[in-house]
């Protein structure tokens, strides 16, 4: 809301930022003319804007419909992306719900905020449009909240087949497509050759006895109790839920075997433990697994560089049965469109344009791989050209002390040492054999749906257990019945 002062006293409303789709999170000031309208000055890429605002009387104006975006805590990007589409005067703006701001102070914790929202998708009471990335598509998709989008698809200018396959498949279903994001990352682990014998993907069991064979080691860069309980879920907690039947199974063996594993672990990790030996690991085998998301080419460059490049396998996150443990997300959002929306076209209306962000003139903003093939191309050729170092006087291709020719980096991190000195790490342009290994991540990742609820039931109760205040037993059934209730309320 935008005030002009009466007198001293007194405060007149003046506009609604809301109405104006302003940027005004990067607002630099405003002031009142003499005709009555109102000058606001702010900072939009790249560069600084002067907008007009005047009141009117709204006759003539085309009815814009009102499309309500859901998601839990807004990020810039998708903020920047609907005063975009807002600005295009189109039948339609989005509005956007936000359930979760903590600069509100409304004391609400995002935990409780995504719970809102998913009570809200299984209610009825929800908004057109909802982000998936604290619920389960798997619950969704049982109770028959979320639209299908293959009509919409096949009624627009894009294709089935413009779009990466593994995409496609992690949000589908039982046949019907529901949610089609813009941008995907690949979340993986990576692990020294050796200690994995050359395979390309394990089981939970196989994990779990490489690190109790080296006890020297540290499973995790962070490995307490709980973190290490959560990285065994991260491929595996849909093997223990049906949402189809509506069934769970976690007073079971094989749920308590995680938990004795995970109980092994500290309860906290000790202070300062490691920092002081950051540059070293790795390459060292300090810790055994790296947990890596890869959301752009030269990430992988990064890993090979904390390994000190020996041979890494990406053998993915272990999986109850041992098949590919490489984890599909989408990176700029998941968003979905609600069953009983009357906006359905409109929210359509804004997800393609999200997809096709370049002809919209909608920028996004968000890291991850184009969901598009044809970009996806696009950013794995460029992201290839010039590999090497080039010195400017000369114009040769610069060379180490070996005789090999020098990475170019594309950008660098640095840390800071208990001893004062810096410590970098970069990440490099990547070479062929690179993007040919993130081609084959790609196509091997697939979706692993991590319901927020029922993690937390889980991070709750077995609480007691790694305190040592209740039995295995009791802990595995009161998850059981804790998570079997949610589901059946869902």
């Amino acid at each position: 809301m935008l005030w002009g002062a009466a007198s001293l006293d007194t405060l007149t409303d003046v506009v609604e930022w809301r109405d104006c789709d302003l940027d005004t999170e990067r607002l630099l000031g405003f002031t009142r003319l003499e005709d009555g309208s109102t000058a606001v000055l702010f900072w939009e890429d790249p560069g600084v804007r002067i907008a007009l605002i005047r009141e009117t009387d709204g006759r003539g104006a085309p009815r814009r419909e009102t499309v309500t975006l859901g998601v839990v805590s807004r990020n810039d990007s998708l903020r920047k992306a609907a005063l975009a589409y807002n600005r295009q005067g189109g039948p339609y703006r989005i509005k956007i719900k936000q359930y979760w701001d903590n600069m509100l102070g409304s004391g609400q914790t995002i935990k409780e905020a995504s719970a809102n929202l998913n009570l809200d998708i299984v209610s009825g009471n929800c908004p057109d449009i909802v982000n998936l990335q604290y619920g389960s598509l798997g619950s969704f998709a049982s109770k028959g909240v979320l639209e299908d989008l293959t009509r919409f698809l096949e009624e627009s200018e894009l294709e089935k087949e413009d779009f990466v396959d593994a995409v496609l498949e992690a949000y589908t279903v039982d046949g019907k497509l529901l949610s089609l994001p813009n941008t995907f990352c690949i979340r993986t682990v990576a692990v020294y050759s050796d200690l994995v014998g050359g395979k390309t993907a394990w089981s939970l069991e196989e994990m779990m006895e490489l690190a109790e064979s080296r006890p020297e080691n540290k499973l995790l860069a962070s490995a307490t109790k709980a973190d290490v309980l959560d990285f065994c879920l991260k491929m595996n907690l849909s093997y223990f839920m049906d949402w189809e039947a509506g069934t769970c199974s976690f007073a079971s063996e094989e749920f308590g075997r995680i938990l004795e594993f995970s109980n092994r672990f500290p309860l906290e990790e000790r202070e300062g433990e490691d920092h002081d030996q950051i540059n070293d690991r790795y390459n060292k085998g300090k810790v055994l697994l790296y947990p890596v998301n890869l959301v752009s080419p030269d990430e992988i460059s990064y890993v090979y560089e904390g390994f000190g490049w020996k041979d890494v396998t990406f053998i993915g996150y272990p999986t109850m049965d041992g098949s590919s443990g490489h984890r599909l997300d989408g990176a700029g959002g998941a968003y979905a469109i609600f069953a009983k929306s009357p906006q359905k076209e409109g929210a359509w209306d804004f997800l393609e344009a999200l997809q096709d962000s370049e002809a919209e003139g909608i920028l996004t903003f968000a890291e991850g791989f184009p969901t598009k093939k044809e970009k996806l191309e696009e950013l794995l050729a460029e992201s290839m050209e010039d590999p090497y170092k080039v010195d400017w006087q000369s114009g040769e291709t610069e060379k180490d002390s070996k005789g090999n020719p020098v990475r170019r980096p594309t950008k660098t991190e640095a840390f800071m040492m208990p001893d004062g000195s810096l410590y970098e790490k970069h990440y490099y342009v990547p070479l062929p054999e690179e993007v040919e290994e993130l081609r084959r991540l790609i196509g091997l990742a697939r979706p692993a749906w991590q319901d927020e609820e029922v993690m937390n039931i889980i991070r709750e109760e077995t609480a007691a257990y790694f305190h040592g205040q209740k039995s295995l037993e009791t802990v595995t059934g009161l998850i059981d019945n804790r998570v079997g209730l949610y589901m059946n309320e869902r």
